[in-house]
């Protein structure tokens, strides 16, 4: 069973995906489990795989939990993309992207005699005394005795044919007991309850950002909001602030968005509409709509996405001209990861004036060193922005801020308010993945800052 290899053409992107996640995971010490189609392809000495666009594997989550925020920076820096992530310690799952190929890494842990994730269920034996083997010249591990563990999954798995995807389903959803659906019953009310509270918590939705956005206010402001979203926070400017001679911009490619925009805000001559992008060049390119979630609409692809369209972009310099727009000027966002490329439209302005003011939700998941938001910051803090304000998030306090000696000048909810931040703290914590454990211990927050106002005086 050792040193097999049946890389192809078809599959190569998926082989070498694969040694690639293998490669920084040994360096953490993080074991790649394969079972199921991967497993079936080493004992058969058969490319189950095909020509599948997708491989699953799997982990013992304890070796990826703590350290999440590390692996995740690894793999973005080995040109992998993240495109979903559920930390939670039971159900975890890690899904990157790369040469258009889906990897998926889901955790495991051992519970009393069985191993588990969720709903799937493996007797220990198996799993007690892992076999190393050389698989397309990088090392993986495999229950023992392999055909054992393929026995208690499949039965008579030697008769295996395509509909092997079918077939895994059914006997691993055959395998979950009547209690552990009872339990996931009780554990999808628990979340429609947790939905429904934040709902009604929401109504006041983001109390430390509206701190933030309250904070930047001053008289004869200029706001260019991009990505409007519903209009709820142009909304909250206009009704608290209307006396300080606002003007207000916003922009927004979805035309469905900006018309419940208009209707939030009403008929407001302190407010004009605009329906197009920005971005960091002039083009004709896609946005991407989610149906379910439109405050998820984004320039950049996302699991949510369920359509595109094409839609102008413009740069926020050129847009700044065009409409004679002077400071003092706040740049509102909340973009997606979009705002690496609005920013970069935006550092000409932003070198050559004073009095500017940005405000930004936060979305390390999509920032790489391609993609980089730590340039674009380090450039701004260059041109003379400070970082007034930072708003934590999934902890009020995270480990990193204590270390340092930082505590919240306010708090809600599982979020904190931070003020006088060390400028090259603020751009470390800001522009990567760091993960550190929410109030419910089960979970872990994949970021600890959720947006942050600079500011240029």
């Amino acid at each position: 069973m050792n040193n097999i290899n049946f890389i192809n053409h078809s599959n190569s992107d998926i082989f070498s995906g694969l040694n690639d996640i293998q490669d920084q995971f040994s360096y953490y010490g993080i074991d790649i489990i394969l079972l199921n189609k991967l497993l079936l392809s080493v004992v058969l000495n058969k490319n189950i795989i095909g020509n599948d666009n997708n491989a699953v594997i799997y982990i013992n989550v304890d070796q990826i939990y703590n350290k999440l925020g590390k692996v995740m920076e690894v793999l973005k820096n080995s040109n992998f993309k993240i495109f979903n992530v559920d930390s939670t310690y039971k159900n975890f799952k890690l899904e990157v992207i790369k040469h258009n190929r889906t990897f998926s890494i889901l955790g495991l842990y051992k519970n009393k005699k069985s191993i588990r994730r969720k709903n799937q269920r493996y007797p220990y034996i198996y799993f007690n005394n892992l076999k190393t083997i050389t698989f397309n010249e990088m090392q993986y591990k495999i229950p023992f005795p392999a055909e054992g563990f393929l026995d208690h999954l499949f039965g008579d798995w030697n008769e295996l044919n395509n509909n092997i995807d079918a077939l895994i389903e059914k006997k691993i959803s055959d395998k979950i007991s009547i209690k552990t659906k009872v339990f996931n019953t009780f554990t999808d009310i628990r979340k429609a309850k947790s939905i429904i509270e934040n709902r009604i918590y929401n109504k006041n939705r983001e109390p430390l950002f509206l701190n933030m956005l309250d904070n930047a206010m001053c008289e004869y402001l200029s706001i260019i909001e991009i990505g409007s979203s519903n209009g709820i926070e142009t909304e909250h400017i206009i009704q608290k602030h209307s006396n300080k001679n606002l003007s207000l911009y916003l922009v927004e490619p979805d035309k469905e968005n900006l018309d419940k925009a208009k209707k939030k805000t009403g008929l407001n001559n302190q407010i004009k509409y605009f329906n197009f992008g920005i971005s960091n060049k002039e083009e004709i390119n896609y946005f991407y709509k989610s149906i379910k979630k439109p405050n998820l609409n984004s320039a950049i692809p996302s699991r949510y996405s369920t359509e595109k369209i094409k839609v102008r972009y413009t740069t926020i310099d050129k847009f700044i001209k065009e409409n004679n727009i002077s400071t003092p000027l706040l740049l509102k966002m909340d973009i997606e990861g979009f705002e690496v490329e609005v920013l970069e439209g935006f550092l000409e302005f932003a070198k050559i004036n004073q009095n500017i003011k940005i405000l930004m939700e936060i979305h390390p998941n999509t920032y790489s060193p391609k993609h980089s938001l730590k340039r674009v910051l380090e450039k701004l803090y260059e041109y003379g922005f400070k970082f007034k304000y930072i708003e934590s998030a999934g902890n009020p306090r995270p480990k990193m801020f204590t270390d340092r000696g930082y505590m919240p000048v306010k708090i809600a909810k599982n979020r904190g308010l931070y003020k006088n931040i060390d400028p090259e703290f603020a751009i470390n914590v800001i522009s990567k993945n760091i993960s550190d454990h929410m109030k419910d211990a089960s979970r872990l927050t994949l970021k600890i800052v959720r947006s942050v106002l600079l500011e240029k005086t």
